[in-house]
């Protein structure tokens, strides 16, 4: 008799094989609840309920941080999110205006999720990366934001710029350019949770990327340009 594999993989994540964007205490539980696949790459995101249980304390198990989240007191960007399994990654903001409580996610210098508390009038602005850009019916232009939101624009936006976004309503409230002289943040890489100007930008090759100049802490570093995400002074 043949036995029915499971096609939609585990549920849970072991702390100790858990990406390190997470941060899990590794000698704790056993046991990490996955994130749901959508708006971040698994690698790159942790799950609400390790947010609100784990890394901000607000239930000491899964059953309190389910009623904390079912009773609706959670918002990321702005939105109810009653999915504790939510996929939450970098630059998301969320809110707990129930305690006045408002975080962006960013990166510490070891790729780990760092929780950044900001004031409730920063809350209402998200900082997006455009990571592709496409023509659509109508002459239109759809742009392609890191975390997995899109949205129709003009022609003047390009792959790598970012956006202010306001949430939740999702309309632009402003540009910042990747060019020289915009302060960026590093993403990815031994540099990860840096932040510096950016200096020149190497033309990449078919066997090399384009790389980019940044000043860090007074620091010349070398990076790949597509692990920039240009904040301006907005973090």
């Amino acid at each position: 008799m043949f036995e029915l594999g499971n096609k939609g993989g585990s549920k849970h994540l072991n702390r100790i094989a858990a990406p390190e964007f997470a941060a899990p205490e590794r000698k704790t539980a056993i046991w990490l609840a996955k994130p749901s696949p959508g708006r971040h790459a698994l690698v790159y995101a942790a799950s609400l309920r390790a947010i609100v249980r784990d890394s901000l304390g607000l239930a000491s198990d899964a059953r309190e941080t389910e009623k904390i989240v079912q009773a609706g007191e959670i918002l990321v960007d702005g939105k109810v999110v009653k999915d504790s399994k939510a996929a939450i990654g970098l630059m998301d903001i969320i809110a707990i205006p129930k305690i006045n409580k408002y975080y962006l996610v960013l990166l510490d210098k070891k790729s780990r999720m760092l929780l950044k508390a900001i004031d409730k009038a920063k809350a209402g602005v998200k900082l997006c990366k455009i990571v592709g850009k496409h023509t659509v019916a109508g002459g239109k232009v759809q742009l392609s934001l890191h975390d997995g939101k899109t949205l129709l624009a003009d022609k003047s936006y390009s792959v790598g710029d970012s956006i202010k976004l306001k949430v939740p309503e999702c309309t632009i409230a402003g540009t910042l350019r990747l060019e020289p002289g915009a302060r960026c943040f590093i993403m990815r890489g031994k540099h990860a949770g840096g932040a510096g100007k950016l200096g020149e930008i190497t033309t990449g090759t078919e066997a090399l990327e384009a790389r980019a100049t940044l000043d860090v802490d007074g620091q010349n570093i070398i990076t790949l340009k597509d692990y920039l995400f240009v904040v301006g002074d907005e973090i």
